[in-house]
């Protein structure tokens, strides 16, 4: 989300809990180290990327890992055989998809709907009650 940056370019600040970060420094030329990104695909998918990786989630236990730096076109899973890898983005994932559901709590339109089985596996992580 850029609105942390649009909010400070207008004087203010983010609400706390809003995804995104304030660019200034980036538009300055200055060096920017870039959090996991995180995107949805309405009730279908959810997706967190750093530079080198991206994990995209389906329904259920559904999920693809590419190593971005030597697949940009994202045509090899490798959640089979980066196992860790895959686990470490898993949890960055869980704790934005838990975010974006606690914010569309408060905010209606917010957040895609969950599927089930991601819902109870957030509350049995106490990231999300219901």
């Amino acid at each position: 989300s850029v609105m942390p940056t649009i909010v400070a370019l207008a004087g203010g600040a983010a609400p706390a809990g809003i995804h995104g970060q304030d660019l200034r420094p980036m538009l300055r030329g200055e060096a920017h180290t870039a959090d996991p990104a995180y995107s949805e695909i309405v009730g279908r998918q959810y997706a967190t990327r750093t530079p080198d990786w991206k994990l995209v989630a389906g329904p259920g236990r559904e999920r693809a890992l590419f190593a971005l730096t030597r697949d940009p076109g994202e045509h090899h899973n490798l959640a089979p055989v980066h196992r860790r890898r895959m686990a470490a983005m898993e949890q960055v994932l869980e704790r934005m998809v838990a975010s974006a559901v606690n914010t569309g709590k408060r905010i209606a339109g917010a957040t895609a709907p969950v599927d089930d089985e991601t819902m109870r596996r957030l509350e049995s992580l106490g990231y999300v009650q219901r």
